[in-house]
């Protein structure tokens, strides 16, 4: 696996994508199926394995019903000393 998959922000990401998914009360495999991708699909993001593009994460955002500006402001707070 590709070294900068483990960064410190990318974990960040990953993180505040499965909690903003649980908080909405969504199942992988419920968002999955909103966006027409395999359950694992949603899995290798959560787990870290998987990088995804600024429209894929747009997308999953809104799947969620989450705020890409707040995920993205936890994810920079949290990278700062």
């Amino acid at each position: 696996m590709n070294k900068t998959l483990r960064t410190p922000a990318h974990r960040k990401l990953v993180q505040e994508l499965r909690t903003a998914r649980r908080e909405a009360g969504l199942s992988q495999q419920q968002v999955a199926e909103l966006l027409g991708v395999p359950q694992s699909y949603v899995a290798k993001i959560e787990l870290g394995e998987r990088r995804i593009d600024v429209i894929e994460f747009l997308q999953l955002v809104a799947a969620i019903d989450a705020s890409w500006l707040e995920i993205l402001g936890r994810v920079d707070s949290a990278d700062k000393p």
